[in-house]
Parts: structure tokens; C-alpha cells; sequence
């Protein structure tokens, strides 16, 4: 077992991404959900039809909740990515200002 330090932000820039993509997926289905219930609802008695309407707003509010978090999710995981992104090259810069205040020629 080893111990992994580090972003490989390419990856996780993919990773939001596609979260970004199950988010408008997920809106893209409750399109579809309105599209069925239409159809069942008109389709059953007048006694079934407020259960199906009831049950298409629940699942659309829950649909829409998912999306949201998944945007959420996908906005997060740029905004670290942008953040480790910054630190590197911060760190990356002072570590090359260090070495260069050494005077010291170091082979890698």
C-alpha cells in the first residue's frame, strides 16, 4: 500500500464535467416524467388521476433536488481544481526561487 499526494487536475476537471452532464441529463428526465404522467394521467379515472399528479410534482422536486446538488458538485470540484491548480504553481514558484537563492546547481 502506498500513500498518493496530489491532484491530477485533468482528471478531476473530467470528473466535473461529467457531473455537469448527469445534472442536464437529469433535467432532460423530468421532461420525460411529464411527458408519461400527461399520458397516464388522461388515461385513468378521474379517482387515480391527483395520485399521478401528486406523484409527478414529488418526483420533480426530487429530480430537480438531484440536479441542483449535482451542479453544485461539479461547481465545487472546479473550484478545487482551480484552487490546487493555483497552489502548485504558487509553490512550484517560491520552491524555484528558493533553489535559485542558493546559488546551488542540483541535478534531477
Amino acid at each position: 500500500m502506498y500513500d498518493e499526494v496530489g491532484v491530477n487536475p485533468i482528471q478531476a476537471m473530467s470528473k466535473a464535467e461529467q457531473a455537469e452532464a448527469l445534472s442536464e441529463a437529469m433535467l432532460l428526465l423530468g421532461t420525460d416524467l411529464e411527458e408519461i404522467t400527461s399520458t397516464l394521467g388522461s388515461a385513468v379515472s378521474e379517482h387515480v388521476s391527483p395520485a399521478v399528479s401528486d406523484y409527478e410534482a414529488d418526483t420533480l422536486e426530487h429530480i430537480d433536488r438531484v440536479s441542483r446538488n449535482g451542479m453544485t458538485l461539479a461547481q465545487d470540484v472546479q473550484g478545487a481544481v482551480s484552487t490546487v491548480v493555483t497552489t502548485d504553481t504558487e509553490s512550484a514558484e517560491l520552491y524555484q526561487r528558493s533553489m535559485n537563492a542558493l546559488d546551488i546547481r542540483i541535478n534531477f
